[in-house]
């Protein structure tokens, strides 16, 4: 009888833990996150906890997914879309290891809600157009550009992804533009193009 009382204060507690994370956040807590939150160290052991609560109803789960969690009840949040930040490297960009943390975005803010992803921006190369250092951008994932465009992409033998600016060349090609300097998109790893930028004041 106490071993169960425990297990059902520790449920509780661990809800409560999710709720509160959603509602500041706007996103699901890691189960590594719950763990260090709730006082449990074995990862294994939150997701026994997390299995009971789904049996009984109050939270639902995606297994394919580190951070799907969800309420079934109380969903403020459903509102707003996550997205990654993540770090500028050649690695894939939905790569857990290369997100940073992840951010909530209210939908009426996001043109699209999937396959995005933000930056920070650590240089002013394109304050001509808008985006300066210290901004936070949004980026949908293609590889499609057109004039005009403003795209991440990794220039031919480098590591480091780079905002460029698109632009009609003589031959009815794009160029990606920067500073006065150019690659062909074709030679360049085109990661995805800029929908939104935010500033900081």
């Amino acid at each position: 009888m106490g071993r169960n009382r425990c297990s059902d204060e520790r449920q509780a507690q661990i809800y409560e833990v999710i709720k509160s994370f959603l509602m500041e956040k706007g996103y699901p807590p890691s189960v590594r996150e719950i763990g260090k939150i709730v006082g449990l160290k074995s990862s294994s052991t939150v997701h026994g906890y997390l299995a009971k609560l789904e049996e009984a109803g109050k939270i639902v789960r995606d297994p394919t997914k580190p951070r799907a969690i969800d309420l079934v009840d109380d969903q403020a949040w459903k509102d707003t879309t996550t997205i990654p930040l993540v770090y500028r490297g050649e690695d894939s960009f939905e790569d857990e290891d290369n997100i940073i943390t992840e951010i909530a975005m209210p939908n009426n803010w996001l043109p699209v809600r999937e396959h995005l992803f933000s930056m920070h921006v650590d240089n002013d190369d394109l304050a001509s157009c808008g985006i300066e250092e210290d901004d936070f951008i949004i980026i949908k994932q293609q590889r499609l550009a057109k004039d005009k465009d403003i795209m991440l992409v990794i220039p031919e033998g480098e590591t480091k992804a780079v905002l460029r600016l698109c632009s009609k060349e003589k031959g009815g090609g794009l160029l990606i533009n920067d500073l006065g300097a150019s690659d062909l998109l074709r030679k360049a790893k085109v990661i995805g193009k800029v929908i939104s930028v935010y500033h900081q004041f």
